[in-house]
């Protein structure tokens, strides 16, 4: 009896830890944008060297992909499906993104930005390899 209470109230800090985890994932993704325009104007007037389509598949993937991250705060087995699918396909973005894109980085971006890939781990890894997974079948 005491071995069940215990499990569950792990699952239950591991369900709020992921749900923490979500939350911070998703402020510093929306935080990215506008450290990245500072760090831009901070030093230098940047070209626009991408085009419209690789602007419209980054919106559309970061819909996409924040939609994601409510299925899975919601603990939806869709969310958890789709995750690891549209987190490949988000490093793939790193190829068709202009390479200028990355050229005018201050400390807060790289700092934002390793925050994000740090909380993507931490997210995949929850969803996968621990007892929350099971939370995932509703």
């Amino acid at each position: 009896m005491l071995g069940q209470r215990v499990s569950s109230e792990i699952k239950a800090r591991m369900e709020k830890l992921l749900k923490n985890i979500i939350v911070l994932h998703a402020l510093m993704l929306l935080l990215a944008p506008a450290a990245h325009m500072y760090s831009a104007v901070e030093h230098a007037a940047v070209e626009q060297t991408s085009s419209y389509l690789v602007d419209i598949i980054v919106v559309a993937f970061s819909v996409v992909y924040i939609g994601c991250l409510y299925l899975i705060y919601r603990l939806k087995p869709l969310g958890r499906k789709l995750y690891f699918p549209l987190l490949c396909f988000s490093i793939g973005l790193i190829f068709v993104l202009p390479i200028d894109f990355f050229a005018h980085k201050s400390h807060l971006t790289v700092f934002i930005y390793d925050i994000i890939n740090i909380t993507a781990g931490i997210i995949l890894a929850l969803i996968h390899f621990t007892d929350v997974k099971s939370q995932f079948s509703n």
